[in-house]
């Protein structure tokens, strides 16, 4: 049941996400931007929410919410320094937020530094002292209350603050937060903090048959989205690259706490691209090979996209499949159609070379290179091509397919296919 005092607490203590409405004190469009990172922050879109709440508080440094809005983030991935981080901007921009520090508190304490979270957890209760002396404030005291005896609890002083809990429910019987109560007399601190900070509350809040794919949490870190267009149809997401850059070497996340037993699997649709001369871009030739499934790793919510080109320290996509080097990889794929490849390359190349012969005053000026580089291919004959390299080709991948299957927490199967392509 500890659960149902950390989905009560959790917006009280700064670590699930607090939208705001316009007023006068913050900027509005930085408020606009905290909320619409709320949104995402709801549907699991982390790091998107994250780069919101950078711009909010880029926009009004004095905004505080978008830095408690990150705590939340930071306690699920177990980056509690930066959650401190966070946490202490907080009491810099609200000081008299009380929630804010009760919250820095426990975050100083799991990290060890126990003489300072009871001065957050003092101050904390300093803070409530006033709002609950306050007459301005008087709808807000049970809440208040409430608070003051949980931050009691905190620094220690167990008994006064129990004490107070049951004393709010034997003035107020009905009231029914008093089940909330209830389970906060049973809960040990130390268990209540490894609880909240783990920040698993927003997962067991949703009812098994609510869980949705933007909930489930799934994103690929370190692509720029502009640079493609995204289809999603059911459980499948495909990107259409418009430039260069691709999928291959970034990271897929996915919340574990949601998806259990994630297995991953890839496959790659081979081709590859022509060349000519320098000023003529490379360009695909219809010979395509399709390689078998292969386990990718899966582990602590992410998936390392293997590498293809290179630029990452990704597991390259040769040793996934079995080969020591792109050249090994290029030469089977080659190798499974060899003559077909090579009559397909050796056509596109003969009509090139014989138009620039024909046309060869467009290049005797600037590039006479080009002609000579032309006569040297159409005086070669067809056995002298022999392999990938003698037919100036070189491997790339048109398609690769990633498919993801496992169990949701609520028993569920999950399936998501991934797709990228040119």
């Amino acid at each position: 049941m500890l659960r149902i005092v950390t989905i009560c607490f959790v917006v009280v203590l700064l670590t699930a996400c607090s939208e705001q409405k316009q007023s006068g004190r913050y900027n509005p469009k930085a408020i606009e931007l905290n909320n619409r990172a709320c949104d995402m922050m709801s549907r699991f879109q982390h790091d998107s929410a994250l780069i919101l709440f950078d711009k909010a508080i880029e926009l009004d440094e004095t905004y505080y919410l978008p830095h408690a809005n990150k705590i939340g983030i930071f306690t699920q991935r177990g980056e509690y320094d930066k959650a401190l981080y966070e946490s202490d901007m907080v009491v810099k921009k609200e000081p008299d937020l009380a929630e804010g520090w009760a919250s820095g508190g426990m975050l100083y304490e799991r990290q060890g530094n126990v003489e300072k979270a009871m001065m957050y957890y003092e101050r904390s209760i300093e803070i409530f002292d006033d709002r609950i002396s306050n007459p301005d404030k008087a709808d807000d005291i049970r809440a208040n209350r409430l608070n003051r005896a949980f931050s009691f609890i905190l620094l220690g002083r167990e008994s006064e603050g129990r004490d107070e809990m049951r004393k709010m429910k034997a003035e107020d019987p009905d009231n029914p937060d008093n089940m909330v109560i209830d389970e906060l007399l049973k809960v040990n601190k130390q268990d209540y903090i490894r609880e909240i900070l783990n920040d698993k509350n927003l997962l067991h809040q949703q009812e098994p048959d609510s869980l949705t794919q933007e909930q489930i949490g799934i994103q690929i870190i370190g692509i720029v989205q502009e640079e493609f267009e995204i289809i999603e149809h059911g459980d499948t997401t495909t990107y259409l690259k418009k430039l260069y850059d691709g999928l291959e070497g970034k990271k897929i996340t996915y919340n574990s706490n949601v998806i259990e037993k994630v297995e991953a699997t890839i496959q790659f649709d081979f081709a590859f691209l022509q060349y000519t001369i320098d000023d003529n871009p490379a360009f695909p030739l219809s010979y395509t090979l399709q390689s078998s499934w292969k386990t990718i790793k899966s582990e602590n919510g992410k998936i390392l996209i293997p590498d293809f080109n290179g630029n990452s320290k990704n597991l390259p996509v040769y040793k996934i499949l079995g080969f020591r080097n792109n050249t090994e990889l290029a030469n089977w794929v080659a190798r499974q159609d060899f003559e077909k490849l090579k009559q397909e390359s050796l056509k596109v190349q003969t009509e090139f070379y014989n138009a620039l012969i024909n046309e060869k005053s467009e290049y005797e000026n600037c590039c006479p290179e080009y002609i000579e580089q032309a006569k040297s291919y159409l005086s070669k004959r067809e056995n002298e091509f022999k392999t990938v390299d003698d037919l100036y080709l070189e491997l790339f991948y048109k398609k690769m397919t990633i498919e993801l299957n496992g169990s949701l927490i609520n028993g569920k199967e999950f399936r998501s296919v991934i797709i990228e392509k040119e």
